[in-house]
């Protein structure tokens, strides 16, 4: 598992940003929210319901091109990094130097603030970003990175008091990681035949209930009004 978390770079790399009057970014772990199986089974739930609130004239249609367009309705923008529009940002910022490793604090009772650079690499991607928070069937750590959905870009951050020579390699290897979790991914969601199946089968399910419903009222024998 690799790591890409400040705390895992080297010695002159910020454990962590008690940033001085300004919050933490909302950094997270890429990959790890919710489980590949269970946002399968939400899409074939949700197959389910568009067949339910199809007219019932469509239910006459051919079955198998029914489903199919249900299943085209529910496709997934696999997200795709654009790797030769990356760039970084960066700006000054101050932490405690109590969190710095080697650093030597006299007094820990309270903050000392020290100059840091904090460097924001901005990796663009199409696709759906909410797929980023999907963790495939098979998966390793994940990134520590912000999701700028907005803009479409993950944010990898990096804050260090000292240049550091091994910043690109751990950028390398940031990249390479998502790119392998998203190949991953794109073997979980590349068969659709749950969803086939489960829109087909509440085709069927539909028309056994209104053929009963129809046999029901016609039991009578008396004229209908809707």
């Amino acid at each position: 598992m690799v790591d890409f978390s400040a705390k895992q770079g080297s010695m002159s790399t910020i454990k962590s940003n008690p940033r001085k009057g300004k919050p933490l970014m909302a950094l997270h772990r890429l990959f790890s929210k919710y489980a590949a199986f269970s946002v399968q089974q939400g899409r074939q739930q949700r197959a389910r319901e568009l067949v339910q609130v199809l007219p019932p004239e469509r239910l006459a249609e051919d079955e198998a091109t029914l489903a199919s367009e249900i299943v085209n309705s529910l496709a997934i923008a696999m997200p795709k990094l654009e790797e030769g529009e990356m760039f970084q940002t960066d700006r000054l910022i101050k932490v405690d130097a109590r969190t710095l490793p080697n650093r030597l604090v006299f007094d820990d009772s309270r903050p000392t603030w020290v100059e840091a650079t904090e460097i924001t690499v901005h990796i663009p991607f199409t696709g759906d970003p909410a797929m980023l928070d999907v963790q495939p069937s098979t998966h390793q750590g994940g990134v520590l990175a912000e999701i700028d959905s907005g803009r479409s870009e993950i944010l990898l951050i990096y804050q260090l008091t000292d240049a550091d020579p091994n910043i690109s390699s751990q950028i390398e290897r940031a990249v390479r990681e998502i790119k392998m979790h998203l190949g991953w991914l794109q073997t979980d969601f590349s068969n659709s035949d749950g969803l086939v199946q489960s829109a087909r089968s509440e085709i069927s399910r539909r028309k056994s209930t209104i053929e009963q419903h129809a046999k029901i009222i016609n039991a009578t024998g008396l004229p209908r009004k809707q």
